[in-house]
């Protein structure tokens, strides 16, 4: 029997804030593999996208490049141990159990703390940088960025960071995105910005050019929901478009199960969020399938986030002129239907928080079935209750990545509307889901729906 490589002291929380997340709208193979032309050492780049191919479950292309990270310049220093965590994952699937805890015991080992970094860029020629004596430029003039049609369509809220240069003047000069939302947003907050003015930042009470960088907020004050889109990103094939929105759903006011209802309470009264970031293929018919829970805070988050995107509608994305499937990830919010600049902040460095969880020993036989969370019971229909029809309704399903019923079809039936009952019933249940190594995966199940009145 091995012993027990549990890494609880390396519980990592790593504040990386806005523009810096393993998920940012705009963020890509594309966009890392850019950043690699022109530094071959980056850790933080292997690492990225060492993270979308493990998403998509390409763990060779993973491993590879989350090695290429361990032999990079290791900044941030949390990527050191994430990688090996990462690699001992891998290694736990595919068998390699010696492998595996070797990959974990470094992890343990590694004594290089995670902190919050900051790729800051160099100061423009002639820009001063705010502190000591220079003061900070501040805003007199204001314009709201507009909404592009797809994002506002999407629902998507959260903030563009653009860095740039106030002169003298007080005007914006050389603006760039260093904080993407995508989805035609970056546009939109370069355009807002151009009709801001400013006091110009000061050094000893002349005006002087600062270096500054602004966050661009876009929210929706008229939303009747409490759920929030603050991020997407789609990650289509190469030479391929990635999908578009066309229909969204936001369930009216609270829209979480009675399940999720205690969390709710508890963290509306503190102040706080739910979040919980959820990944799907969108199909060549536009429609999501294959749901997973990639990371929640707390675990009833993740089915509630599931339950409302199941729904949405695509366009879906096209290569060489035909509809291919395309991985897609979101960031999901619950709280207040008006999220502050703060709680926005909160919850997009709540979700976007890489961390080391403890790691059970590898083993070969790691494999849990799932296990009912919430369940509800059916009601009967007048016509079966007048006949006094009793039984048992079987019903075939899936039971989802995120412990969310699936494809349910019903294989032995009662009549008189108790069918559909049954159904109704247990597509709102909410589970578990089964482990296998740890990681989630999709299970058929057969579920048992008795119907009998009182005597």
């Amino acid at each position: 029997m091995r012993p027990l490589f549990a890494i609880i002291a390396l519980c990592i929380s790593v504040a990386l804030g806005f523009g810096q997340s393993d998920a940012s709208a705009g963020d890509s193979l594309e966009k890392y593999r850019k950043e690699l032309e022109t530094n071959r050492s980056s850790s933080l780049a292997h690492y990225r996208i060492a993270e979308i191919f493990f998403q998509q479950k390409n763990y060779q292309s993973a491993a590879n490049e989350f090695r290429q990270a361990l032999n990079g310049d290791l900044q941030p220093p949390w990527v050191e141990a994430l990688s090996h965590v990462h690699l001992g994952a891998i290694f736990n699937l595919s068998g390699q159990f010696d492998r595996a805890e070797n990959e974990y015991r470094l992890a343990k080992t590694t004594d290089r703390a995670p902190a919050k970094t900051a790729d800051d860029p160099p100061l423009p020629p002639g820009a001063y940088s705010a502190g000591k004596r220079v003061i900070a430029p501040q805003p007199l003039q204001k314009t709201e960025p507009e909404y592009s049609d797809e994002a506002h369509l999407a629902g998507l809220e959260g903030a563009v960071l653009l860095t740039g240069t106030i002169t003298e003047q007080g005007v914006p000069r050389d603006m760039r995105v260093t904080g993407s939302l995508g989805f035609g947003l970056d546009e939109k907050a370069l355009a807002a910005i151009q009709q801001w003015h400013f006091m110009p930042g000061t050094l000893e009470g002349q005006p002087v050019p600062v270096a500054i960088t602004v966050p661009i907020e876009f929210r929706l004050p008229d939303k009747q929901s409490r759920w929030h889109l603050i991020r997407a990103e789609f990650m289509p094939p190469e030479g391929a478009s990635r999908p578009q929105f066309s229909k969204t759903r936001y369930p009216y006011g609270a829209g979480i199960s009675t399940y999720a209802s205690e969390e709710g309470l508890v963290i509306v009264a503190i102040g706080r969020q739910g979040t919980a970031k959820v990944a799907f293929d969108v199909d060549e018919h536009g429609s999501p399938v294959n749901f997973q829970v990639l990371r929640d805070s707390r675990e009833v988050w993740g089915p509630e986030a599931l339950a409302v995107v199941r729904d949405w509608q695509f366009i879906p994305g096209t290569k060489f002129g035909a509809p291919v499937a395309v991985p897609c990830t979101l960031d999901l919010v619950w709280g207040e239907a008006n999220l502050s600049p703060q709680a926005l902040e909160w919850a997009v460095t709540e979700i976007s928080t890489p961390s080391i969880p403890a790691i059970p020993e590898p083993t070969r036989s790691a494999e849990s079935s799932p296990v009912v969370a919430y369940k509800v019971d059916p009601s009967y229909t007048e016509d079966a209750r007048k006949a006094r029809l009793e039984g048992t309704v079987v019903i075939s399903l899936f039971i989802g990545e995120g412990g969310v019923p699936e494809d349910l079809r019903v294989t032995r039936r009662l009549g008189l509307g108790l069918d559909e009952k049954a159904t109704d019933a247990v597509s709102q249940w909410r589970f578990r889901p089964a482990l296998r190594n740890g990681l989630p995966f999709r299970v058929p199940a057969t579920i048992e729906v008795n119907f009998h009145l009182p005597r």
